[in-house]
């Protein structure tokens, strides 16, 4: 997957071009601040 990049530990970014959606990320957030959303393709 690789989607998540956590930075100096404070903060992590999300790179669209990788993820695909599947909610792993949201589920295994130790602090529940990750929601997804849905895409809107243009």
């Amino acid at each position: 997957m690789g989607a998540i990049r956590v930075y100096k530990g404070l903060y992590a970014r999300v790179d669209d071009a990788k993820c695909v959606g599947c909610g792993r990320c949201a589920k295994e957030c130790p602090a529940s601040v990750i929601t997804l959303e849905a895409r809107h393709e243009e």
